[in-house]
């Protein structure tokens, strides 16, 4: 008799997926226990042979009483489902069977159930058989003549301990699979050979692609992967993985993986070991490796931090210190080490106490107090002795928090400004002095321009304000006569005296370079007019007597040059100061001002002049139109409708002569009276239309109601009335202009508003008679309604200012226009 035994399972991982694939099935060994002796095993019997049947059955009951159970079927169809039903230890299968022959018959078993130990009964006693039937799924085989009871109990048992080493092999393989899908680092495994065997998904991830057998020596050049410096090829040989092959551990090996799949590169540390077979030879190795490239960048970007820090530390002009929360030093910049002559490493760990004296570093103490206490930042001035001398810090301290949001330490900036206050006492006097310029400026502005005061006293107070704040003893304002040939004095102030002089004329041709200059300067000045080499070709041999320095200013007015600021001073030199000069400039924009606030007030007057005389020819104008539209209107109603009352009579009359004479003649006699009764017609509209009856016989609120029918029934516009006075009298050339005004906005309706309906309202108002018409039309647009060409928009503006009152024009909100009249009730009687 001959047995082979599968005793060998494949176990290794490609691409993050098991070749050992499946999990135990309900049908799997695992239920039953290891000795047969412990459980009773329920075999399923495929054999097409009653009596070998009845034989199998008769040798295990022999050996092993009651420990069997046994269900047969005959055919391959019937053991199939047989199997789906569950329930079956192990196969005894005989490959013959009357539906299936051989391997067939084996495969189809295997194909309902896979992990069920299956042992093949045949009649042929061939070894080679018998590997193929192992290497097909079986567990074993016997040949039929040669079994006996132990050897088929023994070969039962044999095949279900197999089955059930399998099935926690398969559980093991599944578990070991599943920690290498689930884990977020790359885990690679490759043999002797570099043929790798394992690559889970976080491989393929990281990485960008799966594995490729391109051989050791072309890895570093296949998947991109480069030194530390990120531009030179990892050495083939010196890669972790192919070092752990060759038998060396390595740890936390940095590397950047840069390729098509990832062009922006990644940093990698790798891990990797050698795997060793249980003979302690190496069969491989295995490399475990992360990304790392946010922690990279992270510490890069702490490292430039840290470099960008130390640079702005050491290149700082400034003094630069930290302390910890016990005022012990932590660190000091380059600046500060030159300063104090003590190095960074001399001044760590230590107090001020120990490195200053006593008397200087209480305050300092004191300050780094309050910012530990406060956890805010201050500015403070503080005081050193240094070895050149005293000096004086302006010093912010700020606290500075640990990862738990505690301040444990100070860190100081100090800026020396010691040439700083020595300066303060100049600035200060500078400041006193811009103030009282400014005051000065401030309280003439306030009290002369703004009042609009006469021209003439403006200017002389304007020369006054300026001699008494600089303390000057001469300041003069001189301007071009019309031929622009000479300066001629506005006014001159002396201060000496306290007396407004009168100037001799300058004439320009005394003093060209001066004039020259002028033009193309924003100032001319001279600190002292016996030194300065400029004196004679500015004043042409003709300088002022007495005067020891002088500051002109340019005069613009309506951006052209029109005259000068002099500043006159009698006595010892004097440097002029910016603050001084700046002060002449502005005084000479607020002569400048007063020119143009006069000049601007005359153009005002007269606009307002001008404007009140064509309001009041507007409004003889329409007065004057509104009458001769009256007397039109009555000559066309009466003249003209009794001449045609006239003809209708005698046509009548001439048609019933006709009637029994020409009948012809008589309906042409009634069609001509038709014609007149529509001339009579027509004439009554034009009437009405240059000045409706009802608006002098009824007065507003009637006329305002039937022009608003009559609007609705040309148009088809429905209009909503809401009056809310019973009546009101109003002077004829107000109630007419409010008429007209309400004819205008009816009109622009029916051109321009493509509206539907008009809300017509009219009431009284604090005093104001109040008429608002709303239309549900487009709107109109701020361009219409600022447009200038838009007569009638115009018309209705100026008629109300006629009246004393406006029209308000504007777009609705959601829809529409409102137009609203208001003009005062003053001399009007309402209800």
């Amino acid at each position: 008799m001959s047995r082979n035994r599968s005793t060998s399972t494949s176990s290794s991982v490609w691409c993050g997926r098991s070749k050992i694939s499946g999990s135990a099935s309900s049908s799997s060994p695992w239920r039953m226990v290891s000795t047969m002796a412990e459980a009773n095993i329920h075999i399923l019997l495929v054999e097409d042979n009653p009596g070998d049947a009845r034989l199998l059955r008769a040798l295990l009951e022999e050996v092993a009483p009651r420990r069997f159970t046994f269900t047969q079927a005959g055919r391959l169809s019937e053991a199939t489902s047989r199997l789906k039903a569950g329930g079956i230890d192990l196969i005894l299968l005989d490959l013959s069977l009357p539906d299936s022959q051989g391997f067939a018959t084996l495969a189809a078993i295997r194909q309902a159930i896979m992990h069920t130990p299956i042992v093949v009964l045949t009649g042929l006693e061939d070894e080679a058989l018998g590997l193929q039937l192992i290497q097909q799924g079986a567990q074993d085989y016997l040949v039929k003549r040669q079994v006996t009871g132990p050897l088929l109990q023994r070969s039962l048992r044999y095949a279900l301990e197999r089955a059930r080493m399998a099935a926690e092999l398969r559980q093991k393989s599944t578990l070991l699979q599943s920690v290498l899908d689930s884990i977020a680092d790359g885990v690679v495994v490759a043999d002797h050979t570099g043929e790798f065997q394992v690559w889970n998904p976080a491989a393929g991830r990281i990485i960008g692609s799966g594995p490729s057998d391109v051989g050791i020596s072309k890895w570093s050049s296949h998947f991109g992967l480069f030194l530390p410096d990120g531009t030179t090829p990892y050495p083939p040989e010196e890669l972790p993985l192919v070092r752990a092959i060759r038998g060396e551990s390595l740890n936390d090996v940095i590397l950047l993986l840069k390729n098509d799949h990832r062009p922006d590169g990644r940093w990698l540390s790798v891990n990797a070991r050698p795997l060793r077979g249980a003979s302690g030879h190496i069969k491989g190795g295995v490399a475990v490796f992360r990304d790392i490239t946010t922690q990279q960048k992270t510490e890069d970007a702490l490292r430039e931090s840290q470099e960008r820090f130390q640079a702005i530390m050491n290149n700082s002009p400034i003094l630069i210190f930290l302390k910890d929360a016990s005022g012990r030093y932590l660190q000091i910049n380059r600046k500060t080490e030159e300063t104090i002559q003590l190095s960074d490493r001399d001044v760590r760990g230590k107090t001020d106490e120990e490195l200053f004296p006593a008397n200087q570093v209480s305050n300092w103490q004191a300050h780094d107090r309050q910012v530990l206490t406060t956890g805010l930042p201050m500015e403070f001035e503080e005081s050193a002795t240094h070895p050149d001398g005293p000096h004086t810090y302006m010093v912010v301290k700020f606290p500075l928090f640990n990862a738990r949001r505690e301040c444990d330490a100070v860190c100081g900036m100090a800026t020396d400004i010691t040439v700083r206050k020595r300066i303060e006492e100049e600035r200060s006097r500078r400041a006193l002095r811009l103030i009282r310029q400014q005051s000065a400026l401030t309280d003439f502005t306030r009290n002369r321009i703004f009042q609009r005061s006469d021209l003439p006293g403006t200017l002389r107070h304007i020369t006054e304000l300026v001699a008494r704040t600089l303390q000057i003893e001469r300041v003069g304002l001189w301007r071009y006569n019309g031929p622009r040939d000479a300066l001629h004095c506005i006014d001159q102030y002396e201060l000496s005296r306290d007396r407004h002089l009168e100037g001799t004329p300058i004439p320009v041709a005394s003093r060209p370079v001066y004039f020259q200059l002028l033009s193309t300067s924003q100032m001319i000045a001279a600190d002292d007019l016996a030194t300065d080499t400029r004196t004679a070709q500015l004043y042409g041999g003709d300088a002022p007597e007495g005067v020891t320095s002088m500051m002109d200013i340019p005069l613009y007015l309506f951006g052209r040059l029109e005259g000068v600021l002099c500043h006159e001073h009698i006595g010892l030199p004097r440097r002029w100061m910016e603050d001084e000069w700046m002060f002449a400039i502005a005084t000479s924009h607020l002569v400048a001002l007063a020119y143009e606030e006069e000049e601007r007030t005359r153009a005002e007057v007269q606009l307002h002049e001008s404007e009140e005389r064509l309001r009041n020819l507007t409004g003889r104008l329409e007065s004057v139109r509104e009458e001769e539209r009256t007397r039109i209107a009555r000559e066309v109603h009466d003249e003209l409708g009794q001449a045609l009352t006239g003809v209708k009579l005698e046509l009548a009359f001439l048609r019933d002569q006709l009637a029994d004479v020409r009948s012809d003649l008589h309906e042409r006699a009634t069609s001509i009276i038709g014609h007149v009764d529509q001339t009579m017609q027509s004439v009554r509209k034009i009437a009405t239309e240059l000045r409706p009856v009802v608006l002098d016989q009824l007065g507003l609120i009637p006329a305002i109601e039937w022009q608003a029918r009559e609007f609705q029934n040309r148009t088809g516009i429905r209009c909503i009335l809401n009056i809310y006075l019973r009546t009101i009298t109003l002077p004829v050339d107000r109630s007419t202009g409010v008429f007209r005004i309400f004819q205008e906005v009816l009109t622009n309706i029916a051109r321009h508003a493509g509206a539907s309906e008009a809300a017509i309202t009219m009431q009284e108002h604090t005093g104001n008679l109040l008429l608002q018409v709303h239309d549900n039309g487009r709107g109109i647009t701020d361009e219409e309604i600022s447009a200038s060409h838009s007569l009638g928009l115009v018309g209705m503006r100026e008629r109300a200012l006629l009246l004393g009152g406006e029209a308000k024009i504007e777009r609705n909100p959601e829809e529409g226009t409102t137009v609203t009249l208001r003009i005062p009730l003053e001399g009007a009687s309402n209800d």
